[in-house]
């Protein structure tokens, strides 16, 4: 089973609903495509809900997968999209005190941070109800 994305247009939000087999690749095309569903969208908040992922994740995929998600919001931006603000939601083993993917992406001044309660989530995000 590969990995699997589901999104849903939520009325302040978009959510990703992200599960299956974690493959590093199959992550940064699928967080792709989010971010081109959120040009479509007039959403400006995202809820990445990764805590249905099966498997294991390396310290050196995290970075890598960081970096390559820090790109493509990179080009998303260059092409009109609008600022997003990021809400990662996960669980142990891709949630740890060791945060490499939050420092990127803070260092490349994206609005972002990474939670494995979900309604600190939606707090952070100043939504409603989900």
């Amino acid at each position: 089973m590969g990995l699997e994305i589901k999104i849903i247009p939520r009325k302040e939000h978009l959510e990703v609903i992200v599960s299956g087999e974690f493959n590093l690749q199959e992550a940064v095309d699928k967080i792709s495509a989010a971010l081109f569903s959120s040009r479509q969208n007039p959403f400006s908040k995202v809820l990445i809900d990764y805590r249905k992922i099966k498997g294991g994740i390396l310290v050196t995929e995290k970075v890598i997968f960081s970096y390559q998600v820090r790109d493509a919001y990179n080009s998303y931006l260059l092409k009109g999209g609008k600022e997003l603000k990021f809400a990662y939601v996960g669980s142990p083993p891709f949630v740890r005190k060791f945060k490499p993917g939050l420092e990127i992406a803070k260092k490349a001044g994206q609005l972002v941070a990474v939670f494995t309660d979900f309604k600190e989530a939606i707090s952070w995000l100043k939504l409603g109800k989900a």
